[in-house]
C-alpha cells in the first residue's frame, strides 16, 4: 500500500497520453471514414454510428464487469475494515469508481462527438446521451455486483453486441434483416439471462444479503492486478490464468469413451465439444456482422471482420494444442507423439477456419486465392505463436517511452495479430 512513486506517475502519464492520441486518431479519421463510406454506398451514417455505439457499450459493460467494478484486495480489506464500517468503505470505493467512469465516459463521448461532427451529423445531443448511458450502465453493473448476479452482467455485454449486429443487419437488408438477426440474438440472450437469474436465485436462497459479497471484491481486485501484471510483463496469459482460476465450473475429466478411440481423435472430439459454446457465441455475432459489413462498407471491412473472427476462434479453441506443445510431460504421460496429437487438438479451430474461408469465398465473391489465405490463417497463427515462445539465445533491449523493453517480449505480444494483419492485406490485395 505504498504511494505511487515518481516513476509510476510518469508511466501513468505516458500511458494516458498515448491512449489520448489513439482515441483522437480514431475520432478524427477512423470512425468518420467508416461513416463516410457507408454514406457513399447509400446507407445511413446515423444507424451505422448506432451500431458501432452498441459494440462500444458491450465492451464498456464487459470491461467494468471484469474490473469489479467494486474491488478491494483481501489484505487491504482486512487492514481497513477495523478502521471503518464496511458500508463506508464501499461508499468510498463506489465514489472512486464513479469519478473514474465519468472521466472515461467523457473521453468516449468526445470521440463520438468528433466522429459525428466530421460527417455533418449532430454532435452535442448524442454525446450527452452517450455519456449518460455509460454512467447508468456503470451504476447498473455495481447493482448487479452487489446482488451477486454475474450471469446477467456477462450476458448484458453479449446482448449489446447482438443489438449492434441487429442494427447493422437492418441497415443492410431492411426490416427483414432486423427481424432475422434480432430473433436469433433475442432467443439466445433471453435463454441465457433466464438461466443466469435462476442460478443466482438458487445460490442466494437461504442466505442473508450482504453489502457486497467479499468474493466479488476479491475477484475484481485480482482481475485488475492481472491486467497490470500483463502490461508490465507484456504477457496476456496472466489475465487468462486469473480468469480460469476464478471460474466456478468444476474440473471435468476426459470421458472414458475418448480412450476407446485412437487417442488423437478422442482428444480432438473432446476439445471440439467443449469449445462449442464460445464458438457458437462468436459465430452468432461475427458471421451476420461480416455479411452486413460487406453490404454497407464493402469487401475489405467484411474480410477484416472474418480475420478477427478467425483470430478469436484460434485463441479460444487452440489452448489445448498450445499447452500440449509447450509441455514436456504430457507427451510422456500419454505415450503419444507431439506432432500428431497437437495436430488433432488444433483440428477444431482449423475446421472453423475452413468454414469461414468458404463463407468468404461464396458470400463475398472472393477469388480462390484469397480464400486459400483465409483458410491457412489458423495454422499460420498457431505456428507464429509457437515460434515466438521458443527460448532465445540472448536478450536484446529497445528503448521506448515506457522504458527498456526486450525484443523477445515484443515478439510475443505481436505474435498472432501480425499474421492476422498480413492476412487482411494479402486477401484485400488478391480480392
Amino acid at each position: 500500500m505504498r504511494p505511487r512513486t515518481a516513476g509510476g506517475w510518469y508511466e501513468l502519464a505516458v500511458g494516458a497520453a498515448l491512449t489520448a492520441m489513439v482515441l483522437y486518431a480514431v475520432a478524427a479519421s477512423g470512425v468518420p471514414e467508416i461513416l463516410a463510406g457507408a454514406r457513399d454506398r447509400g446507407h445511413s451514417p446515423g444507424w451505422v454510428a448506432v451500431s458501432l455505439l452498441c459494440f462500444v457499450v458491450g465492451a464498456w459493460i464487459a470491461g467494468w464487469h471484469f474490473a469489479g467494478p467494486l474491488a478491494v484486495p483481501a489484505a487491504r480489506l482486512h487492514w481497513l475494515v477495523w478502521r471503518q464500517h464496511p458500508a463506508q468503505l464501499l461508499r468510498s470505493a463506489a465514489a472512486q469508481v464513479l469519478l473514474v467512469s465519468m472521466a472515461l465516459a467523457t473521453l468516449v463521448a468526445v470521440v463520438a462527438g468528433l466522429a459525428l461532427a466530421a460527417v455533418g451529423l449532430p454532435a452535442v445531443g448524442p454525446s450527452v446521451a452517450v455519456w449518460l448511458t455509460l454512467e447508468l450502465l456503470v451504476v447498473a453493473t455495481m447493482y448487479l455486483q452487489r446482488r451477486d448476479l454475474d450471469g446477467p452482467a456477462r450476458w448484458a455485454a453479449f446482448a449489446a453486441g447482438a443489438a449492434g449486429v441487429s442494427v447493422a443487419a437492418g441497415e443492410a437488408w431492411g426490416p427483414a434483416g432486423v427481424v432475422a438477426a434480432g430473433a436469433v440474438a433475442g432467443i439466445v440472450v433471453t435463454a441465457a439471462l433466464v438461466a443466469a437469474i435462476r442460478r443466482g436465485a438458487t445460490a442466494r436462497r437461504g442466505r442473508a444479503a450482504e453489502l457486497t459479497p467479499r468474493w466479488q471484491l476479491y475477484r475484481g481486485a485480482r482481475h485488475r492486478w492481472a491486467v497490470s501484471a500483463g502490461f508490465t510483463l507484456m504477457e496476456g496469459e496472466v489475465v487468462r490464468l486469473v480468469r480460469q482460476r476464478d471460474q466456478t465450473t468444476r474440473r471435468r475429466p476426459i470421458p472414458a469413451a475418448a480412450y476407446r478411440w485412437p487417442r488423437p481423435l478422442g482428444l480432438s472430439a473432446v476439445v471440439l465439444l467443449r469449445s462449442t459454446r464460445p464458438v457458437a457465441a462468436i459465430g452468432v455475432l461475427a458471421v451476420p456482422l461480416a455479411f452486413a459489413a460487406n453490404e454497407i462498407l464493402g469487401s475489405t471491412p467484411a474480410v477484416t471482420v472474418l480475420v478477427l473472427t478467425q483470430f478469436a476462434l484460434v485463441m479460444t479453441t487452440a489452448r489445448a494444442a498450445e499447452t500440449w506443445l509447450t509441455s514436456e510431460a504430457l507427451p510422456r504421460i500419454w505415450g503419444a507423439g507431439a506432432h500428431e496429437t497437437s495436430a488433432a487438438l488444433a483440428a477444431p479451430c482449423v475446421a472453423a477456419g475452413l468454414v469461414l474461408a468458404a463463407t468468404a469465398v461464396i458470400g463475398f465473391s472472393l477469388p480462390p486465392a484469397a480464400g486459400a489465405v483465409l483458410a491457412a490463417l489458423p495454422v499460420a497463427i498457431l505456428l507464429r505463436r509457437r515460434s515466438a515462445r521458443r527460448p532465445a539465445a540472448g536478450l536484446t533491449l529497445i528503448s521506448t517511452p515506457m522504458g527498456a523493453v526486450s525484443v523477445q517480449s515484443v515478439n510475443k505480444v505481436i505474435a498472432g495479430p501480425d499474421v492476422a494483419l498480413l492476412a487482411v492485406l494479402v486477401a484485400d490485395g488478391l480480392g
